[in-house]
């Protein structure tokens, strides 16, 4: 083999670099949301079925940051601070609720990001747990947030096994296929 070879054998190939270009962009957007490693992981199973970005191929990988860009807002100027709270739009009172409610509404602005909803939606099981009682996320009792963030998280669950199940249900048609009939052969 020549030094010629050699070298490039070594050298990245354009997929590789691609995909490394889109795999850094996609932790950047995890961090500009400021997500934890947990969050991030149940964005992606439940978006694409899989806990891990390494194992998803470059379309899809396409497809989740071109889904996930718009979602994370960022402050002009401020694309080298990772953010502490960067709450977009409807949740930037969580920076000002209480020390022992800010936690769970975190938590609510997470799942709810992860879910593709916004905080009407939160405020929607609220409502929905009251017995028809609207009241705004910063209005209510920790209790009250606790069961909001339950409901959530529960509902995140059964979409990602959702997803699960009928990823598996896609492989498993796949795999499974009839064989070809054979003709008889008429005498």
């Amino acid at each position: 083999m020549s030094a010629m070879e050699k070298q490039a054998s070594t050298l990245p190939t354009v997929e590789s670099q691609v995909r490394r270009a889109r795999l850094a962009h996609l932790h950047c957007l995890r961090r500009d949301a400021g997500w934890s490693e947990d969050e991030y992981r149940t964005v992606l199973e439940i978006r694409t079925g899989k806990r891990s970005a390494a194992d998803l191929d470059l379309a899809t990988l396409g497809k989740l940051i071109d889904d996930l860009a718009p979602l994370i807002q960022r402050r002009p100027g401020d694309s080298t601070k990772p953010a502490k709270a960067r709450v977009a739009g409807d949740w930037g009172f969580v920076d000002k609720a209480s020390e022992e409610k800010r936690p769970l509404l975190r938590k609510i602005f997470a799942t709810c990001r992860a879910l593709g909803a916004g905080r009407t939606y939160a405020e929607g099981v609220a409502k929905r747990q009251s017995g028809g009682l609207t009241r705004r996320l910063e209005m209510m009792s920790f209790e009250e947030l606790h069961k909001v963030a339950a409901a959530l998280v529960a509902t995140q669950r059964s979409k990602a096994k959702a997803a699960r199940e009928a990823a598996a249900g896609t492989a498993a048609a796949a795999t499974t296929s009839t064989p070809p009939r054979q003709r008889r052969s008429q005498s």
